[in-house]
């Protein structure tokens, strides 16, 4: 999604903050690496699909995926968890 606006704020808004509290280090992480691949094989098809489709069919799971991405490392962030 090169040259698009940053999504990040708005991302966050499709995701309950308190969504990943109740799991431990080893769940968020493993979470993490769980989205990280999936965000970047969404990723691929919306470029596949080029603007128009791409935007309008992959646009907004790429947005809530990131967003749940922001919310697992900021529930790593705040357990202090360490790096898998």
């Amino acid at each position: 999604m090169a040259g698009c606006a940053d999504t990040s704020n708005v991302s966050r808004a499709f995701v309950t903050p308190s969504k990943y509290d109740h799991l431990e280090c080893k769940q968020l992480t493993s979470g993490l690496a769980n989205m990280n691949s999936l965000i970047e094989k969404t990723d691929g098809l919306y470029d596949k699909g080029g603007v128009g489709i791409g935007a309008v069919v992959y646009g907004p799971d790429l947005i809530r995926l990131k967003g749940e991405r922001t919310r697992l490392e900021e529930a790593i962030a705040a357990k202090n968890c360490p790096p898998e």
